[in-house]
């Protein structure tokens, strides 16, 4: 597979760079929108952040008001800039110190959607980019719970972003999941549904898996990989995993077809600021199963994975190494560091 994989990168360098080129204008929250449709979002997205400064407004009423302004600007991303220009990202950052776990979490997510990037621990942009390789992903894994048992610190407590293709995002979204499991429990389940996947096949199997083969492209179960994934890894967003304190900027890639074009997805947990715009495309609202199966469909291995109107394979296919991706993406979140 690895040899394929390298055949379809080289010829399709080209390809890959003018799609992406195509996205790179930066965003500069402007919809098209009509007029009125645009004036009665800005009056309910200005309404909603006087009534969060008043001091007086009670704990439910609060909670209420800043849940509906972050499902407006999840509606609307046209809201971003006008709710950027009328203060909203020091008056969530004030609200995430606040003794209800709701309304924490509705402004960390509220944060994310409005593009904001706080400031580095230390200096420089601590990088971990995690690549494929099917069981050789367990290799990685050995080295990380290393690093994690030489420093006393768990893996996302050391970098600012991590950046996860094929069994990298397996990884990545594992760690970032609302189970909150550890690297150990990771090497564990990951040999677990390796057995379980890649078994020594009987000739029935043989058979079943020539037969899926033809039909769908996909030697092994593909739904038994979904149902482990949705199992283990869940049905949290992942840009849902922006609440979470531990868990650091993420994001995972894969590889869209369309239109004879060869195309690199970046699934995120984070927005970019305004006027900023990573040149590779991306979206952040998939589900953490469903960013692992985009970004393990190798093909005749597990077969395309449809998602949002897009056929996605395996991420590896592109990027089997995800590290210029990942210095690419830092760039865009901290500009002036390096």
């Amino acid at each position: 597979m690895n040899g394929w994989k390298a055949f379809i990168g080289s010829r399709l360098p080209i390809v890959a760079s003018r799609a992406r080129i195509a996205s790179a204008e930066p965003w500069t929250g402007q919809d098209q929108l009509p007029k009125h449709q645009k004036r009665s979002n800005q009056s309910q997205t200005r309404h909603a952040l006087l009534d969060l400064r008043r001091q007086a407004i009670p704990l439910e009423r609060q909670r209420q008001v800043l849940y509906e302004l972050v499902q407006q600007l999840e509606r609307s991303p046209s809201e971003k800039a006008f709710a950027v220009q009328e203060g909203a990202i020091e008056l969530l950052k004030e609200l995430r110190h606040s003794p209800d776990p709701a309304i924490v979490d509705s402004a960390r997510l509220g944060l994310t959607l409005l593009g904001y990037v706080g400031p580095l621990p230390g200096q420089g942009i601590r990088i971990l980019s995690i690549d494929g390789g099917g069981i050789r992903g367990l290799i990685v894994m050995e080295l990380l719970r290393k690093l994690e048992k030489m420093t006393n610190r768990r893996i996302f407590d050391l970098f600012d972003i991590v950046c996860g293709v094929s069994a990298g995002a397996n990884l990545v979204c594992a760690l970032a999941s609302e189970k909150n499991v550890t690297l150990d429990e990771c090497i564990h389940l990951y040999k677990k549904t390796s057995h379980t996947i890649f078994h020594r096949p009987s000739t029935l199997d043989k058979l079943a898996g020539a037969s899926r083969l033809v039909s769908s492209h996909a030697y092994y179960d593909a739904e038994m990989w979904e149902g482990l994934l949705k199992k283990h890894v869940g049905y949290w967003r992942i840009i849902d995993t922006s609440k979470l304190t531990h868990v650091p900027k993420i994001c995972c890639v894969s590889t869209t077809i369309c239109d004879q074009h060869i195309d690199a997805h970046v699934f995120r947990n984070y927005t970019f600021p305004l006027n900023v715009q990573s040149v590779y495309a991306g979206s952040h609202t998939a589900r953490l199963w469903e960013v692992v199966r985009a970004s393990t469909a190798a093909p005749a291995y597990f077969g395309d994975f449809q998602l949002e109107g897009q056929l996605h394979q395996d991420g590896g296919i592109l990027y089997n190494n995800p590290t210029t991706v990942a210095i690419h993406e830092a760039k865009c979140l901290w500009p002036n560091e390096r």
